[in-house]
């Protein structure tokens, strides 16, 4: 009521970037001014002898101005029930599609930080150094900012995994920002500037399609229970279609917890070993010439992977349920035809294994 009418919200899209823009103003407001400030610093004191500190501290202002960009753009609340960051939930009752609701968030936040570096590296980069790059510096970003977003809303369960993937972007970050050729494969090192520009921005490009689609399908399936349709009892009974498929009997209770205890988070760090190999040793095998050194660092570093990954993993297994942040054994188990000491040779062995 206190709003005036020519400043009523009328489209979602004005009311995220709204929500965003409020909750953050005094942030947005100091990553402004500082623009203007080390613009001018970079103009007044681009002399031979202060030019390298200078240029030194405008890439670690640049780098709180970026950090600050990706932290105003997390949209997400904390859930009163399990204490986790998630994407908003009370938006999913509001009657605007989901791709409204990852599109605004992402898109205006990836092109926030590609902007924010258009202008740094235009206004205090260029007087500073010679031959700043803009455009692939600046996609670069955009796709970590949708990268980004994409682990926070489609894992908010994942507490330590998403922490783990979002510092592995961060790093891929300062990697390309500081060695940009690093990302450039073997093959296009020799290759003209426009061709290598085109090859990175395609790669980029790809990539941030593919955050964009998993934010939109995880958010999409939070927002929506999906429930098969059911026959009526009566058919059911007559046809023996509703019947479920027939399963081999467990061979005693300890084979029936080990079945559900490897069902339940036994083949996580299997599968994220997997992963990690598969999106890490892949792509890094075309971006460096595989002789037998850099043979030998890759795969020495695959084979420490799974140890990593089990320090990451291993705390999050041990707990009753991978999945809650509740400590308790749950009464489902407690109350099975088993005992202690085979609840914990049971997890036990899925460990192992």
């Amino acid at each position: 009521p206190r709003m005036a009418p020519s400043a009523t919200i009328r489209s979602p899209v004005s009311a995220i970037l709204w929500e965003i823009w409020i909750a953050h103003r005094l942030g947005f407001a100091a990553v402004t001014a500082a623009l203007p400030i080390c613009a001018l610093s970079a103009h007044l004191l681009a002399s031979p002898e202060w030019k390298e500190i200078c240029a030194q501290a405008a890439r670690i202002a640049f780098g709180f101005s970026a950090l600050a960009v990706f932290l105003f753009f997390n949209f997400t609340e904390t859930c009163p029930a399990q204490k986790l960051a998630t994407f908003p939930v009370r938006l999913f009752a509001l009657p605007v599609k989901t791709l409204a609701l990852v599109a605004v968030p992402m898109l205006s936040g990836a092109g926030a930080v590609a902007l924010l570096y258009v202008l740094w590296a235009t206004l205090v980069f260029a007087p500073l150094e010679q031959g700043t790059p803009v455009v692939v510096p600046a996609l670069l970003l955009a796709t970590g900012m949708m990268s980004y977003l994409a682990v926070m809303w489609a894992l908010p369960r994942f507490g330590l995994g998403r922490l783990f993937l979002s510092g592995a972007i961060g790093v891929v970050l300062l990697w390309g920002l500081v060695f940009p050729d690093a990302l450039l494969p073997a093959g296009l090192a020799n290759a003209s500037p426009l061709v290598q520009v085109t090859v990175k921005s395609a790669v980029l490009g790809l990539v941030s399609l593919g955050a964009f689609w998993w934010a939109w399908a995880a958010l999409e399936r939070q927002r929506h229970v999906r429930t098969g349709a059911r026959k009526p009892a009566a058919a059911s009974r007559e046809t023996g279609a509703g019947d479920p498929p027939a399963r081999r009997p467990f061979a005693s209770p300890a084979a029936a917890q080990f079945w559900l205890e490897w069902r339940r988070h036994g083949w996580l760090l299997p599968v994220t070993v997997l992963a990690f190999g598969l999106f890490a040793a892949g792509p890094l095998a075309l971006m460096v010439d595989l002789d037998p050194g850099n043979s030998l660092t890759i795969t020495g570093w695959l084979v420490l992977l799974p140890l990593a990954l089990a320090t990451l993993l291993g705390k999050a297994i041990a707990i009753p349920d991978f999945w809650s942040r509740d400590l308790l054994l749950p009464p489902f188990i407690a109350l099975r035809p088993q005992s202690s000491g085979e609840i914990v040779v049971n997890r036990f062995r899925v460990a192992a294994i």
